[in-house]
């Protein structure tokens, strides 16, 4: 089995091109159909202006369910993760801690995703702080270009309003062939 990297940058102010963090995440199949993970989020993110100024840790488990029949052939048509971190998914805002909202989440957190259509998944996800629900999906065939859109702090529990979520990914395998079609 071989270990897989995946690293982001993140751009949490766009339009100045600020408050910019990475993301390095490595994960290896413990067995079939499940991994897992273990990773680092908002690395080096500016503690001046990040709304993220703690680094966050995380361990997690996956599985992909293979008695709900998918509408891809070689894909999972369920699949979860469950797991720990520190950082995001433990320690609430100051802003929350201002509101009496309390320091800290639970650290655990979660996710759901079912594919409803070819190229289409929904998604529920308790982040350690707070619910979302998201969309991701596939517009072009045969194409890894990926969009999804998804609603945040859906419940009371941290931040002072539900937030909406658009991202736009484009997967880059080091390997000549592709799996995502």
């Amino acid at each position: 089995n071989t270990v897989n990297v995946a690293a982001s940058l993140n751009v949490a102010r766009v339009s100045e091109l600020q408050d910019l963090s990475v993301n390095l995440v490595l994960s290896r199949e413990i067995f079939k159909n499940s991994s897992i993970s273990v990773g680092g989020l908002q690395l080096f993110a500016s503690e001046k202006i990040s709304d993220a100024p703690f680094h966050t840790y995380y361990v997690a488990f996956s599985h992909a369910v293979q008695s709900v029949k998918p509408k891809r052939p070689g894909f999972a048509a369920l699949s979860y993760t469950i797991g720990f971190g520190t950082g995001r998914f433990l320690l609430k805002s100051p802003w929350d801690v201002a509101a009496g909202k309390g320091k800290y989440g639970t650290g655990v957190f979660g996710s759901i995703s079912y594919e409803i259509l070819k190229q289409v998944n929904i998604n529920a996800e308790w982040c350690g702080l707070n619910l979302g629900f998201s969309t991701g999906f596939r517009p072009i065939k045969n194409n890894n270009l990926t969009i999804g859109l998804g609603i945040y702090n859906v419940t009371k529990y941290t931040g002072d309003r539900a937030g909406f979520i658009a991202t736009v990914g484009l997967p880059v395998s080091l390997d000549r062939k592709s799996i995502y079609r």
